[in-house]
Formats: structure tokens, C-alpha cells, sequence
């Protein structure tokens, strides 16, 4: 998947991946998702936006003292904050410690202006989000970005969770781009 639709403000596409239920595939595809686009010249950035079962910061062998929940509650710098990765271009923002209110923190105006501050730096931002079904943090993402990928692992979830999942995201008006179909 490319999107290539230009974004409001900030200048830099805004993508989420999510799934409908837990380990389905979400951040590996986002990783992949990230690193490809990288490869292409573009800076992208990923930025773990599960603040309750973070797993980014674990791909790249990172620490998640500081993250995401720093940067919105003021706590860490935009300057400093992306983490540069083996892969030319692509770096990486961790989830940092959990708030204890992760859907009102993300749903925030501090999402806005940290996504207006990292929009003049990359060209992409990819959110590794939580599953739809399980918070309702992905949904409230998706009102952030240019465009939602699912990732259904096969033979995983139900065909009716699916199309829940897929129903709360069509409920708020989310730009669903399309389906990763993993571990077939």
C-alpha cells in the first residue's frame, strides 16, 4: 500500500495502522510499512500509539522511558524526540510511560500540534495503534490522519469482529484505505 493523497496542514501524510483485535500483526506491518517507504527517500517517521500494550520500541531494541506520552504531556522536546533507525530515513518514537487516560490524551489538541510540529520534519508519520475493538483509541486516531490500514491476521479474528471493527471506523467518517491480510 502507497497513499499518496496530500495531507491537510502539515504537509506530511498521516497514516494508522490498526487491527480489530490484539495480535493480529499491527506493529510488524507498520514497521515493514515504514521502512519501505524509507527505502523510497522519504523521512518517515513511526510513532507507537499504543499507549497501553506498547510493542514498537521492542522491534527496534529501544527503551520506552520516553515517548508519545512524554511529547503530549510536555515532558520531552520534538527536537530530540525521533529515534533514528539501522534503515536511512525511517525513525521511530516509542509510546514512553502510560498515561492514565491514553484516548483523551491522544484525542487532544496536543495530537494536533505535535502532528504539526513533526509534519515539517518527515513525510510521513505512521501511527502504530491499539486494535479497534479492544479501546477505542484507534478510533479517535483516525479522526487525526489521512488514512486507516487493517491488518487481519488469517484465521485469526471473526469475520464479525471485522466488520465491527470496520463498522466504528466508517461510524467517524475514517478514510479506510485497505486491508493487510497477514500470515496467510
Amino acid at each position: 500500500i502507497y497513499y499518496t493523497r496530500p495531507s491537510s496542514a502539515s504537509g506530511a501524510h498521516r497514516l494508522l495502522v490498526t487491527s480489530a483485535g490484539p495480535r493480529e500483526g499491527k506493529t510488524t506491518s507498520a514497521v515493514n510499512l515504514g521502512i519501505t517507504m524509507a527505502a523510497s527517500g522519504k523521512r518517515v517517521l513511526l510513532l507507537d500509539a499504543d499507549l497501553r500494550r506498547p510493542s514498537l520500541h521492542k522491534a527496534f531494541g529501544l527503551s520506552n522511558e520516553r515517548g508519545l506520552s512524554n511529547l503530549l504531556t510536555g515532558k520531552w522536546s520534538t527536537e530530540t524526540a525521533p529515534l533514528l533507525t539501522p534503515q536511512k530515513g525511517l525513525f521511530v518514537i516509542p509510546s514512553g510511560p502510560r498515561p492514565p487516560n491514553p484516548a483523551e490524551l491522544l484525542g487532544s489538541d496536543a495530537v494536533d500540534k505535535l502532528l504539526e510540529r513533526l509534519g515539517s520534519l518527515f513525510d510521513i508519520v505512521i501511527f502504530d495503534s491499539p486494535p479497534v475493538a479492544a479501546v477505542t483509541d484507534a478510533v479517535v486516531l483516525s479522526q487525526k490522519v489521512d488514512g486507516v490500514v487493517m491488518v487481519v491476521k488469517s484465521f485469526k479474528v471473526g469475520r464479525d469482529l471485522i466488520l465491527q471493527a470496520k463498522q466504528q471506523l466508517e461510524d467517524v467518517n475514517a478514510n479506510l484505505l485497505g486491508v493487510v491480510l497477514n500470515d496467510f
